[in-house]
């Protein structure tokens, strides 16, 4: 909309109000809030901002916001800057402000019935004096429905306009039968994009508001212009506080500052302008700002500022919507400001616009019969009902907040300390929070059972509710070391009170004890002595003894009961020097090992390579490398330390010359051991506990020397054979030791150099049956196989020699390998016949 000649005038100011983000100010912060101490209703300071805005910060715009506006052909940037929020029934004695406009009167004609009342704010909560009347909303800073109320603000500013009227819960609404439409545009902390505002505004209207509140304000941009002429030139009036920053600048805010909006300045119970309520020509009426009452998500509470008189006069509005349904928004400003109760100088004023809004006058102007209520009448009340006190004990010193529970709380005169009452002494504070329902905070008091009494207007509560007040006691002993299965007898000396001067006593006291964080026997000894029993524990750490008197608990122990973990068993229990190896160590009290402290878990002195606690039994570690014999594993809690051994062991290697080779019939091989000794003697050797294996197959070596055993293999087919050397159950290199093909047998061993014998050979090596090239020393003998499989022998022919004289039989094995020259191949030949 264009700026008018009203808004030109206010131009001055806007240089303090170009942007964003403020902290909320309370402007009555002290006395009021000492005030709404000893009332028992929390004070709402930090719900009061409208404070002037910083002139640097902008703010992000949803894109939820960004959508509403794109929908009316408004564009907003990304960011914008910073709106800022405004900081019988059982609390209707307190509501001044409800009294000053005479809404009692008002509501003789109207109650607001199907208005619905926008308030564009941080959401409304669905609390129980607004219970079936908020309704499905928006929320332009997150996701949701408008119900998110993080801060309070909007739930208290609904609640003004129309908290139910005589549900006995709460406070009474202006407007106590409208409809609220939540539209959340301010975050957590107060802080409200003025284009999510400006969206807010839209949506309300175009979801059904029939009026608008906005208890927030910030610099004029083109989508709030055009938002607030939507709302006007859709029939939607818009209240909103002027700000309140009289004393820091008194800049002019915005949606309050335009013309087309009933821009509402806050007065005190004695009707003069509060004095950080703004003033200038944007204050169109004035209305109650100073102490009022009003929800929030969990309770009540006082406020303060023009964010709590602007919703006093949105509530006046829907009273005369309801009324007056085909009400225009001009007529609506107009009967507004013609009917309110001159303030200040005569006629309008820069401090108080037209003066104090005046429902009755209103409705009166409008052609409403009202009648003024009999403010005399003095409704029934029934004496006060309490029930339970949850917690049922606390300490000596005060300061618990108890919830008592109970009936008739809705009546309770929450101005008078005395209302709630622990053993005659006034609680240092409570609220109301519902009709059945209070929370208390409990004044010091003495060792014992004490009366908590609720009273009101009728008399003091019925039923015998109490209260046990408990000393904390404290706990002295020698420091003590016990098992992690506990069982341990700690003597305690008893500081801080005393504990029964005999058993019965005792018991009355219901005097308890934890070991850590262990529920541990406790056994009476005479009235400040008593004996503490360690419980079993998952935990090993050095824990102190904590006494708990009724529930009350002491100061925890300065001395301290060490409980040692229990290392058992580690498995395997044998492993290779060279480390790596997972482990799995079982024990008891585990859940006490720092796992920050690489330190914790130890082999031989060294830290672990990681381990981790996987149970208060178990924990699973790689070793370190280590040395060749025995090793402590050593698991270290606050509590002491637990050891259990493990076998480190070299692993071994074979070497294997070329000329190392065993029979394929068989036999020994004598290998030198890499890797560490396997003992200076025999003994040594056998505590090594050295083994051989191959395939799945296991030999006992023999000892030779220090470096050297000798390997006794079966015989085999294959070409060669993969040996392994396990030391004490390490594994070692595997080597390769070669199987050479051998004669095993002739039928006969000599001949004349003119051949022609026939010779049965016997062989091993391969597949005998396939052998070839036999020979007779340098003559190739013609060899027939007889048999089948490793059962054959070959029947030669002695070929002729050249001379006489000793050589042996060879043949080609199937593998490809020469058969190897042993004794057993030996054949002679002879020049001379036999």
């Amino acid at each position: 909309m264009a700026i008018t000649k009203k808004q030109a005038r206010r131009a001055a100011a806007l240089t303090v109000a170009t942007a964003a983000a403020v902290t909320l100010a309370n402007p009555f912060a002290g006395a009021a809030e000492a005030e709404s101490a000893a009332a028992g209703i929390a004070s709402a300071g930090e719900v009061n901002g409208l404070t002037a805005p910083s002139s640097t910060k902008q703010v992000a715009v949803s894109a939820s916001a960004q959508s509403e506006l794109a929908k009316h052909g408004i564009v907003a940037d990304g960011s914008s800057p910073a709106a800022t929020i405004m900081g019988t029934d059982p609390y209707r004695q307190v509501q001044w402000g409800y009294d000053a406009i005479q809404a009692p009167a008002a509501n003789t004609a109207s109650t607001g019935a199907n208005v619905i009342v926008g308030v564009v704010d941080s959401g409304v909560a669905k609390i129980d004096d607004l219970a079936g009347r908020v309704m499905t909303g928006n929320d332009f800073i997150a996701s949701g429905n408008g119900t998110n109320d993080q801060n309070g603000h909007g739930t208290g500013v609904a609640s003004i306009i129309g908290a139910t009227t005589g549900n006995s819960v709460g406070m009474a609404g202006i407007a106590p039968a409208v409809k609220i439409l939540p539209v959340r545009v301010c975050d957590a902390n107060g802080s409200c994009p003025v284009d999510a505002v400006a969206a807010g505004i839209t949506w309300a209207v175009d979801h059904g508001a029939q009026v608008i509140n906005a208890s927030l304000g910030g610099s004029s941009t083109d989508a709030l212009t055009a938002a607030v002429a939507y709302a006007e030139s859709k029939g939607v009036p818009i209240a909103a506080s002027v700000g309140n920053s009289a004393e820091n600048g008194n800049p002019v805010l915005y949606p309050g500052g335009y013309d087309t909006v009933v821009g509402v300045t806050a007065v005190d119970s004695a009707k003069a302008r509060a004095s950080f309520a703004e003033y200038g020509k944007q204050v169109d009426i004035a209305a109650p700002g100073v102490k009022i009452l009003q929800a929030s998500p969990t309770g009540f509470v006082y406020a303060s500022g023009t964010s709590q008189a602007s919703p006093h006069v949105a509530g006046v509005m829907a009273l005369a919507k309801a009324y007056k349904p085909a009400i225009t928004t001009t007529q609506m400003r107009s009967v507004l400001t013609s009917t309110a109760t001159d303030l200040g100088a005569s006629g309008r004023d820069d401090q108080f616009g037209a003066g104090l809004v005046h429902a009755g006058a209103v409705l009166t102007a409008l052609g409403a019969t009202v009648t003024t209520p009999n403010a005399t009448a003095t409704p029934v009340t029934a004496v006060p009902v309490t029930s339970t006190a949850t917690p049922s004990s606390g300490t000596s010193a005060g300061g618990a907040t108890v919830t008592i529970t109970g009936g008739n709380f809705g009546t309770l005169d929450v101005t008078n300390a005395a209302t709630v009452t622990f053993g005659g002494v006034n609680a240092a504070g409570f609220q109301v929070l519902s009709n059945t329902k209070l929370t208390a905070v409990t004044p010091a008091g003495v060792n014992g059972p004490v009366a908590v009494a609720v009273t009101n207007a009728a008399g003091t509560s019925t039923g015998k509710l109490t209260y046990t007040y408990r000393a904390p006691l404290g706990a002295e002993f020698d420091a003590v070391t016990s098992k992690v299965t506990g069982g341990t007898a700690v003597p305690v000396t008893v500081t801080g009170g005393t504990v029964g001067d005999t058993q019965a006593a005792f018991a009355a006291e219901k005097v308890t004890a934890k070991v850590g964080e262990v529920n541990a026997t406790i056994a009476w000894v005479d009235s400040t002595h008593v004996k503490v029993t360690t419980p079993a524990t998952t935990k090993a750490a050095a824990v102190p003894i904590t006494l708990y008197h009724d529930g009350v608990a002491g100061t925890p122990s300065s001395s301290t009961v060490s409980y040692a973990p229990s290392a058992t068993t580690v498995i395997p229990a044998k492993i290779s020097t060279a480390g790596g190896t997972t482990v799995t160590i079982s024990g008891t009290g585990f859940l006490g090992v720092d796992t920050s402290d690489s330190s914790a878990v130890t082999f031989g002195g060294v830290d672990a390579t990681s381990f981790e606690v996987k149970s208060a039994t178990q924990i699973v570690a790689v070793a370190p490398a280590g040395t060749n014999g025995t090793a402590p594993v050593v698991v270290t809690t606050s509590g002491g330390t637990s050891t259990v051994n493990i076998t480190y062991r070299a692993p071994l290697g074979i070497t294997v010359t070329d000329s190392t080779a065993v029979k394929a019939s068989g036999g020994t091989v004598v290998v030198e051991v890499t890797g560490a000794t396997v003992g200076t003697t025999q003994k040594e050797f056998a505590a090594e506990a050295i083994t051989a294996s191959f395939g799945n197959s296991k030999i006992v070596p023999t000892w030779v020397d220090s470096t050297h055993v000798k390997l006794a293999l079966p015989a085999s087919t294959a070409a060669s054979v993969a040996v392994t050397l396990n030391h004490d159950g390490v594994a070692g290199v595997p080597a390769t030791i070669a199987y050479a093909p051998v004669v095993v047998s002739l039928s006969a061993t000599s001949d004349t150099t003119a051949g022609g014998k026939k010779v049965t050979v016997r062989i091993a090596g391969g597949d005998v049956s396939a052998a070839t090239a036999f020979t007779f020393g340098d003559g190739d003998a013609t060899c027939t196989a007889v048999g089948k499989g490793v059962a054959t022998s070959w029947a030669c022919t002695v070929p002729a020699a050249a001379q006489s004289g000793p050589t042996w039989v060879s043949f080609t094995a199937s593998n490809g390998t020469v058969s190897r020259y042993t004794a057993a191949a030996t054949f002679s030949y002879s020049d001379l016949d036999s």
